[in-house]
């Protein structure tokens, strides 16, 4: 597996993606940032929300910060 992300990175999560986790799944209500916890095939394990979350990889993109 080709790691894309490394544990601490800063990553953008942006509207109505679905994350989930031992305590229930929600979908994000705006978009927001998250910091890796670990990387699977298809998933990031994400901490978002104060809570160690899951979400698709194909939904979450490195944070890039925005030029002025």
């Amino acid at each position: 597996m080709n790691k894309q992300f490394v544990t601490g990175d800063l990553v953008y999560v942006p509207q109505d993606v679905l994350l989930w986790g031992a305590t229930g799944s929600a979908k994000t209500d705006k978009p927001t940032t998250a910091v890796v916890l670990d990387e699977l095939s298809d998933t990031l394990v994400i901490f978002v929300y104060g809570r160690r979350m899951n979400a698709n990889k194909r939904h979450v993109y490195p944070y890039t910060q925005e030029k002025e």
